[in-house]
């Protein structure tokens, strides 16, 4: 079996290293390119009370948020919910019985996530997000809901 024409020898070689470099560059291009949002998240119905309170948090400090959201638990299954835009504002609502609502505010194009007290509580519904975004009005509700069941549970910390 014969070798390679020597006439095309630079010419494989060339190509062979054009090759491995475009390898090499594509390579490099998937070890930082995949966004942070594909990694693989903790179900909020796995989550404790204080992870809850975390991702509402992590939810509120979005950059694309006109204003600051954080939240606390507080004695007896009440939210705290401090908005700062400049000037902070801090409201509580328990969420026993609450109910979680998220309409979508069509001139403002943004939902607001709030909380309903229970019926017959005299607080004044909370406002707990404002977003553009509709998968954070969706993470919200579902962090909120979790929350709740949470505050229900005897031994508030330890998942089911």
């Amino acid at each position: 079996m014969a070798g390679p024409d020597r006439r095309q020898g630079p010419r494989v070689a060339a190509g062979r290293a054009m090759l491995a470099a475009a390898v090499a560059l594509a390579a490099a291009a998937c070890a930082d390119g995949y966004p942070t949002e594909d990694v693989p998240q903790v179900l909020p119905s796995e989550m404790t009370e204080a992870q809850l309170i975390g991702a509402l948090n992590h939810l509120g400090r979005g950059a694309h948020l006109e204003r600051e959201w954080r939240f606390g638990l507080e004695p007896g299954c009440r939210l705290s919910i401090t908005q700062d835009n400049g000037t902070a504002t801090r409201t509580t609502v328990s969420l026993a019985g609450a109910v979680v609502e998220s309409p979508f505010d069509e001139e403002g194009r943004h939902y607001d996530i709030r909380l309903l007290p229970a019926s017959g509580d005299a607080e004044a519904p909370a406002s707990v997000l404002v977003t553009g975004k509709w998968t954070d009005s969706v993470q919200a509700k579902s962090l909120l809901s979790h929350l709740q069941h949470r505050c229900g549970m005897t031994g508030n910390d330890s998942p089911p």
